[in-house]
């Protein structure tokens, strides 16, 4: 993995937040033609691609990349790494063990009967005041996903200035309560709170997809 930032010698951490904060997005794409999907694959889904969508991931939320790691396979997927620290006001500014954001492909080449079908997973975990939910509406945006599982978990606790646990620093009822309301209109959306406390999961399918690609989607996502 490449050091982008020089390491340190021992921080003394003040004002932390014990959190850790995981979202994980699985995004599909349908693809109708094998040949169109071969190629798309080789443009816009190779590492170095996504290792630029992932240092404009870090941007928007305001995290600074300390290290990142890509890599081709062959013959088909990618994957890219990044070793994040929180740039927020009062930051803490070393790498926490579990403050990264990778991106993996996995693409499908279908059947007689099935379309080729593209999953990437988009994964960012967080110690600290960064929020990755942030990042929600832009990897919608930048990608455009034809159908999208999303799930949100937070783990841990800090403390408040009183000294009683917090298990939670943001209220969240619902996960779609995180996205513009644009896509609300773009997208079907199915919600819920997981089995476990602090656990939320989000099923996203677009309204104007066609008939046989929808039915593949919903079968993807175990929707029915």
């Amino acid at each position: 993995m490449k050091r982008l930032l020089p390491e340190s010698p021992a921080h003394l951490l003040e004002g932390f937040n014990n959190l850790t904060k995981s979202l994980r997005t699985n995004l599909y794409f349908v693809h109708p033609s094998p040949h169109d999907f071969s190629q798309e694959l080789q443009q816009r889904y190779q590492a170095a691609s996504l290792e630029k969508m992932l240092q404009e991931i870090a941007d928007r939320i305001e995290a600074v990349v300390l290290a990142s790691s890509r890599q081709d396979y062959e013959p088909w997927g990618a994957s890219a790494l990044m070793l994040l620290s929180d740039a927020g006001p009062g930051a803490v500014h070393m790498h926490l063990n579990k403050s990264h954001l990778c991106a993996h492909t996995y693409p499908d080449f279908g059947s007689a009967d099935e379309a080729p079908c593209l999953r990437v997973d988009l994964d960012l975990t967080s110690c600290g005041t960064i929020s990755p939910l942030r990042s929600l509406n832009f990897i919608l945006d930048c990608l455009g996903p034809a159908a999208a599982v999303i799930d949100y978990s937070v783990r841990g606790f800090t403390r408040d200035a009183a000294g009683g646990m917090l298990f939670q620093d943001h209220p969240l009822q619902r996960l779609q309560d995180s996205l513009d309301s644009q896509w609300l209109e773009v997208f079907e959306v199915f919600d819920q709170i997981g089995n476990f406390d602090q656990t939320w999961q989000m099923k996203m399918l677009r309204r104007d997809l066609e008939s046989a690609s929808a039915r593949q989607l919903r079968q993807i996502m175990q929707l029915g």
